[in-house]
């Protein structure tokens, strides 16, 4: 179980076929600096609003910042809290490239065969400094979060 938190970020709207993701996230890095009450310099998150088909279906994409006020909201950019919930957290370790074959396996193999359905909901992607080395390094960690609840 995740505790509710609030973020700060610059959003797009994308599919995973013709990805802004990318230079959302260039952007954002330009940026990030402007954002004030940041819990943590060393945190960034990449949020993915629910979308059944997301390789052809538009979805909103955040990238953005944990915050522990939301007093000043840098022009251009928006604030959002994500709820208390239960999630799945899986270790992606490889290039950003490859992030999405992680996921496919979490959605596609672990779930399945889990005692757990996906819950229609956010997900993310935690990029914490230590750990994520930059999108093209082999070593770099992200840690993925799926939002899930027991079947019934």
């Amino acid at each position: 179980m995740k505790d509710a938190f609030t973020v700060v970020g610059l959003t797009c709207s994308t599919t995973l076929n013709e990805s802004k993701i990318p230079a959302l996230w260039e952007e954002f890095t330009s940026r990030v600096g402007e954002i004030k009450n940041r819990i943590s310099p060393n945190i960034m998150l990449g949020i993915s609003e629910f979308s059944a088909n997301p390789e052809h279906e538009a979805f909103t994409y955040m990238a953005c910042v944990l915050v522990n006020n939301v007093d000043e909201i840098p022009e251009g950019m928006l604030c959002k809290t994500i709820p208390k919930r239960e999630y799945v957290v899986v270790t992606h370790k490889g290039k950003v490239e490859t992030l999405g074959g992680t996921i496919d396996f979490i959605y596609d193999t672990w779930l399945p065969k889990s005692e757990y359905a996906l819950m229609e909901s956010e997900d993310f992607e935690v990029y914490e400094d230590e750990r994520f080395m930059g999108a093209d390094n082999e070593e770099s960690e992200v840690d993925i979060f799926i939002p899930i609840q027991k079947k019934r």
